[in-house]
């Protein structure tokens, strides 16, 4: 069985937290998606109403919900 580039990245020992964060970015870039206490994506979603229709239909509570911005769209950082 062959193993893609990042499944051998994660099984790999000296992986560090900041490798899986960028994999897991590059992942869902553009996406909404829910993340479990452990740090875990335990739902992904194009749209935000989706992405909270599918962890109701799971029964998950208590994910935190963000959006992971695509590389092109401009990141927002509070209001004045």
């Amino acid at each position: 069985m062959r193993f893609s580039a990042s499944e051998r990245l994660l099984s790999h020992p000296l992986t560090t937290i900041w490798a899986v964060e960028q994999l897991v970015m590059e992942r869902y870039r553009g996406r909404w998606v829910g993340v479990d206490a452990a740090g875990r994506v335990v739902a992904d979603a194009q749209e935000l109403d989706e992405l909270l229709d599918s962890l109701d239909a799971a029964g998950i509570v208590g994910a935190t919900v963000q959006r992971i911005p695509a590389l092109d769209e401009p990141l927002f950082v509070g209001l004045r």
